[in-house]
């Protein structure tokens, strides 16, 4: 008899480096912001640059970068984590009326340069609050902003014009001056004030440094995020003799798309995951799976950070109250584009619907389409040919029927409810079956990771919110941030005679974190907003050869 067994490679054990020349591709961040001096109520945008040390090309080594604000008393304001494709992604962090006027740094980093002695790409921020008092200290003195365009060898920005109207369509030309210039960027285009403003080195700057500093030393404490975000635990024994060596940990991220992961644990107890882009929402529990499971506690690692408690900050002064008109310009454009946010809404990119794990093999019970009983003891019965249970001893097991291979050596099937493990399938017993969408059910022997199931079983409940009995110390709800989804950022289009009504004080015109640019000229187009003045038209970015590329241009709105 030939028993079909449907097999996963699920990989769950992070990626050990050992060659020598992975260990020597050393990687460097760069960050692009929008500005370097906020006012509350305004979003800080962001391109992070993954690139190889060696010659500057995007660096494939990091799959996910980390980006943190801190303060002057070294304290984290914020994380985030920021998916990398072939070395870039993009972030953003609205700034909050909890913020205190100071100066902050942003950090960007991965686990991978924190094998190095230069672990982050620092940007100096300050961040002005005209709705708390300051501290002792203010903002820094900083010099005047430089107003003189700078151009490069490898592009041009030419505005269809220099000066515009209030709500007037502009017109980027990007001219490519080489064929070999492609690559990717990022573009702002933000108001000018006379509010202070850190000097923001750019592609060009940070790269002339770089190539002039020591690599300094390179120490192998962190593996890289090769394949995608890493999670990591250790189980322990509560009895203290119990082998910790090859027990399975499950890692649920449940909901309509959900991710199922299992991992072995080597003779300490610890375990890995790598986590899969999609879904990146959802609540994520992580498991003992074993018989013995009240046995054993579950801790989950947090991710790695660099020590920035020895960050330094530059020395400041208080504000100068002639500044108190731009400030208060500032926070009331905030304001009225912040009340106006349900109109200005940004696009995020929607969680992609990802198939189970176990593909398009399941058998599918929509129950609707069948007579609805009131328990889950009828509904097998009645509706579930391929299952049955057996109570014995107060305890239900759930089992498939499979008369080819009778399922003999192959144990239970994996027990699902939304995409969360089921170990003790008595709760299910006492869940109210009006609740279930549908149950899929894959009826042959299933490998998946380091177990052998007899089959899978999946109920997916209408609202996805399942929420299991089990308690103890071996299972955990993880509260763990996702990467960010990639954002389309609003952009008002007059041609199509929006409301007119609705107020734009928008300072940030133009923010395009995803620019390809091709041997090819390029349109880029916006509308200005019902502010006047001076705008900074700023690119930053490298050629897929790792060569950087900064451009500075001014348009003037009248």
């Amino acid at each position: 008899m030939v028993v079909s067994v449907v097999a996963n490679a699920q990989k769950s054990k992070a990626a050990t480096v050992t060659t020598a020349a992975t260990t020597q591709t050393r990687e460097i961040i760069f960050v692009h912001t929008n500005t370097t001096t906020f006012v509350i109520g305004e979003t800080l945008y962001c391109k992070i640059y993954a690139r190889n040390r060696a010659d500057y090309t995007p660096s494939e080594v990091s799959r996910i970068a980390y980006i943190a604000l801190v303060d002057n008393s070294h304290k984290s304001v914020f994380k985030q984590k920021v998916a990398l494709e072939h070395g870039v992604g993009q972030g953003d962090f609205f700034i909050p009326t909890t913020l205190k006027t100071g100066n902050y740094k942003l950090l960007a980093y991965t686990r991978w340069t924190q094998n190095q002695s230069d672990f982050a790409y620092a940007v100096d921020l300050s961040i002005v609050n005209p709705f708390q008092p300051l501290d002792k200290n203010g903002i820094v003195s900083i010099a005047a902003r430089d107003t003189i365009a700078v151009t490069n060898d490898w592009f041009t920005i030419s505005p269809n014009k220099k000066s515009y109207e209030p709500r007037e369509k502009v017109v980027l030309n990007i001219k490519t001056l080489q064929q070999t210039a492609k690559g990717n960027f990022s573009l702002s285009v933000r108001k000018i004030d006379n509010l202070p403003v850190k000097n923001q080195p750019g592609a060009v700057t940070f790269l002339s440094v770089e190539s002039k500093k020591d690599k300094g030393s390179f120490l192998l404490n962190h593996v890289p995020e090769l394949r995608g975000e890493l999670l990591s635990g250790s189980i322990t024994s509560k009895k203290g003799n119990q082998d910790l060596n090859h027990k399975a940990v499950a890692l649920s991220i449940t909901g309509k798309s959900f991710a199922v992961k299992i991992a072995e644990t080597d003779r300490q107890g610890k375990f890995s995951f790598v986590l899969d882009p999609k879904p990146n929402l959802g609540q994520m529990t992580i498991q003992v799976m074993d018989d013995a499971r009240q046995d054993f506690s579950i801790q989950v690692d947090e991710a790695p950070q660099p020590d920035w408690s020895t960050l330094q900050f530059e020395p400041e002064f208080p504000l100068d109250p002639g500044l108190q008109p731009a400030i208060e310009s500032r926070a009331v454009a905030s304001q009225v584009e912040n009340a106006y946010y349900a109109q200005k809404k940004d696009s995020i990119t929607e969680n992609a619907q990802s198939e189970p794990f176990f593909g398009s093999i399941q058998k599918e019970y929509v129950l609707d389409d069948y007579t609805r009983f009131p328990s889950m003891k009828e509904t097998i019965t009645e509706v579930l040919q391929e299952l049955y249970f057996i109570k014995k001893d107060g305890k239900y097991t759930v089992n498939l029927r499979n008369y080819a291979t009778n399922n003999e050596g192959f144990g239970y099937p994996l027990l699902l409810v939304d995409g969360l493990v089921i170990q003790d399938a008595n709760e299910l017993f006492d869940y109210n079956p009006e609740n279930i969408y549908k149950v899929s059910i894959v009826n042959q022997p299933y490998v998946y990771g380091p177990k052998t199931f007899s089959g899978v079983i999946n109920i997916g409940t209408k609202n996805q919110d399942y929420q299991t009995a089990a308690k103890g110390d071996f299972i955990k709800k993880i509260d763990s941030q996702r990467p960010l989804n990639r954002k389309f950022y609003f952009r008002p289009d007059y041609a199509l005679k929006a409301d007119t009504r609705i107020p734009d004080y928008r300072y940030q015109l133009l923010w395009e974190p995803s620019l390809t640019l091709e041997p090819s000229n390029t349109e880029l187009a916006f509308y200005t907003s019902d502010l006047t003045g001076k705008f900074e038209i700023v690119l930053e970015g490298f050629t897929d050869k790792g060569l950087p590329v900064s451009i500075k241009e001014f348009i003037e709105v009248k």
